[in-house]
């Protein structure tokens, strides 16, 4: 991700809330959202199957996913 965001390696580490990623199954961004899992403490990573970039937001799973996601971090 260095091309899009000036960040260092060690930067995502020190990280300190919970951060969720998700990326259709067929998104080309998807392999960054990966290199984050176990980078950042508390990074959890959701794909939606069949799914790319643009439509993956489409998805009807989509706004449960971050429903949940946020329904845990109160």
């Amino acid at each position: 991700m260095g091309s899009i965001i000036d960040l260092s390696s060690q930067q995502p580490s020190n990280i300190q809330i919970p951060v969720l990623g998700t990326a259709g199954e067929n998104d080309p961004e998807r392999g960054n959202l990966e290199t984050m899992v176990g980078v950042i403490p508390d990074f959890s990573m959701k794909v939606l199957p069949g799914r790319d970039h643009m439509d993956a937001p489409l998805d009807p799973q989509f706004r449960g996913i971050i429903a949940e996601f946020l329904s845990r971090q109160q």
